[in-house]
């Protein structure tokens, strides 16, 4: 497992990048169903080798960041939305544009059509995602030119917002998927007692200020 290395990227934790490497091919088990994203990857949305996909897919994260965190946030709520994507729907979702030359989900299986990714996010914001504003701020930063991707990134205020977003998009998939794998080693008939919500607040001490994180 190579490390990933790119200046808007976290840099991986040599411990558990030492850990993964000593994984053989042998151990490696293809899970039964395709794991999913809580929230797009962080490489996708900052790290795309193409200028103008990466544009689309920060302006794009900009424009649902906040309703879908909240979404994450609602999780017992019962929705119809579904809680995490496909890696390629995070990609498709994020690569909408208003060029109608772009090209379309491709459909799976047998001619089976593809849930569109664009279709299920607009349905949790109640419009296209194209028709939601992108904020004129995120963590007090000002976004002001960001809608000019090149230039923002060769700056050095737009770097660190551009970092700030990567580092957010890392830290919630790994409580939301911490919490999710911590799920799996609790029988079923004890996710709803009291001693399964004092192991919840356990895991959010993890995130405290008080924690090394």
């Amino acid at each position: 497992c190579e490390a990933f290395h790119h200046e808007l990227l976290p840099p991986p934790m040599p411990l558990w990048q030492a850990a993964l490497m000593t994984v053989g091919d042998a151990e490696l088990h293809r899970p039964s169903k395709i794991w999913k994203c809580y929230v797009p990857e962080g490489r996708v949305v900052v790290a795309s080798d193409s200028n103008a996909r990466q544009r689309r897919y920060i302006l794009n994260w900009l424009r649902i960041r906040q309703s879908w965190l909240d979404h994450l946030g609602r999780r017992e709520s019962g929705s119809s939305v579904p809680m995490a994507l496909r890696v390629q729907e995070w990609r498709d979702a994020l690569n909408v544009s208003a060029d109608p030359d772009r090209p379309k989900p491709k459909a799976k299986g047998k001619g089976k059509p593809k849930d569109d990714p664009e279709e299920i996010i607009a349905a949790l914001l109640g419009k296209p995602i194209l028709s939601c504003d992108v904020p004129a701020s995120i963590y007090g930063r000002s976004l002001a030119g960001v809608a000019d991707t090149g230039a923002f990134v060769a700056s050095t205020a737009g770097v660190a917002t551009l970092r700030c977003i990567a580092w957010e998009l890392h830290h919630v998939a790994f409580r939301m998927e911490l919490t999710e794998l911590d799920g799996e080693l609790v029988p079923a008939r004890q996710r709803n007692s009291d001693q399964y919500e004092d192991r919840l607040k356990l895991l959010d001490t993890v995130f405290s200020s008080r924690s090394s994180l």
